[in-house]
């Protein structure tokens, strides 16, 4: 006892401050060392701003939106007819919502079949193509960014559709026109927000595009009635 004491007493209380005053600063070395590493292995190794950065942030939400939007199938097919309108609580950005036939909720990018509107849209199409590729160039990207950024999406259930009917022989066709359910969900949140009633007819004359047989009228006929149903839609949710 005697010489722990003494021992003590040489220390002095300048020493006993220096030998924890360097102790204190080796534990705080290593525990700013463990978290630094703990924040470069939880995050990308890309610079912020980077374009590779962008490319994995856009890309990991965007993957997230598409599951979102493939649910909404459920939704949709179990939702009643409209019978009154439901309008959103304001109206809707056009940059922010896109507008897309129930058919077309797995797989946006798909073809159509001949009975089917190509009511898909231009936009997620892209994105779902993009999604596959190895390297995202710039306006790839730039697409990825609008899609990750969309706040609604307006899916639309056809009630009654009518083709349109189209005589080659006298270029002539009968106008088609659909009756449908549409109902707007919020992207983020995944919930049913507003549900409309609409109906859209083709215009009175369609122009050949490509060429002069029966399927090649047929498609801009159909095409032109996809347009006027987006028309429809977009008029009713957007903001001018």
């Amino acid at each position: 006892m005697k010489r722990a004491r003494c021992l003590i007493g040489r220390l002095g209380h300048p020493a006993l401050h220096s030998v924890l005053l360097a102790v204190f600063v080796v534990l705080v070395a290593l525990a700013c060392k463990g978290k630094a590493s703990g924040n470069k292995s939880s995050s990308s190794s890309a610079p912020v701003g980077s374009p590779k950065y962008r490319g994995e942030q856009a890309t990991a939400e965007v993957k997230k939106r598409f599951e979102t939007i493939a649910g909404f199938a459920a939704q949709v097919k179990q939702a009643p007819s409209v019978s009154r309108n439901q309008p959103l609580a304001q109206s809707a950005d056009r940059r922010r919502f896109v507008v897309i036939a129930e058919a077309f909720l797995g797989d946006p990018s798909r073809e159509e079949t001949k009975e089917e509107l190509p009511l898909r849209s231009n936009l997620l199409s892209l994105c779902k193509r993009v999604l596959g590729n190895e390297v995202i160039g710039e306006t790839d990207l730039e697409h990825l960014e609008d899609c990750a950024k969309l706040e609604y999406v307006a899916v639309v259930r056809p009630k009654r559709l009518i083709l349109p009917k189209v005589r080659v022989a006298t270029k002539t066709f009968d106008p088609g026109k659909i009756e449908a359910d549409v109902f707007v969900f919020d992207l983020p949140k995944g919930t049913l927000v507003g549900s409309y009633a609409v109906i859209a007819t083709n215009k009175d004359e369609i122009e050949r595009q490509g060429g002069g047989d029966e399927e090649q009228w047929m498609g801009s006929a159909m095409r032109n009635l996809a347009t006027k149903t987006n028309r429809a839609v977009e008029d009713l949710l957007a903001k001018e």
